[in-house]
């Protein structure tokens, strides 16, 4: 017979014994699963709750006003704002901006509700201003309300808010959809 490569009968040769201790990994790696999983927990729990801050900081409580009643406020172009009701129970809502161009105040596709304190506020309206200036802001409710301007969320309807800050734990933002 030749050489022809081919493994003789038999079969191949028996692999070398490696000790147990070779093969496990070393102290070291447990440790640093360890300091990493620490890390990531702790950058999850930082995101959270500035996710959670920045949704109870999108309505301005300090500037609202009672049903039936109006308010002034800035609008800048391309900066979407959202129009918060706090009532008591589920009651329709009329809001108008007169002076802004038709279709700039929508209704939203989905639903968004947080507590600040002791009120609840529900997103009701969206406003994206084609151009920038003071605009007078009218709103009225079938009962006893209150309103206010907000940022809008950014992604739907979870409660999940855009962050002004930044860190090191945190991901770029989320498409808005």
């Amino acid at each position: 017979m030749g050489s022809s490569g081919a493994i003789p009968y038999g079969g191949p040769p028996p692999l070398p014994k490696v000790p147990a201790k070779d093969l496990r990994p070393r102290r070291l790696w447990y440790a640093v699963a360890a300091v990493l999983a620490l890390v990531l927990t702790g950058c999850g729990v930082a995101v959270i709750v500035m996710t959670v801050k920045d949704a109870v900081a999108s309505v301005d409580p300090d500037r609202s006003f009672p049903g039936g009643g109006s308010r002034t406020f800035s609008f800048t172009a391309g900066e979407d704002k959202a129009i918060y009701v706090s009532q008591p129970g589920k009651g329709r809502v009329r809001c108008e901006i007169p002076r802004m161009p038709a279709g700039s105040l929508t209704k939203p596709d989905s639903s968004f509700q947080l507590t600040a304190g002791s009120r609840t506020w529900e997103r009701v309206f969206e406003v994206k201003p084609g151009s920038t200036g003071e605009y007078t802001l009218t709103c009225a409710a079938e009962g006893q309300a209150e309103f206010a301007l907000g940022d809008k969320p950014r992604v739907g309807a979870t409660g999940w808010a855009p962050s002004s800050e930044r860190s090191a734990c945190s991901s770029p933002r989320w498409p808005q959809p």
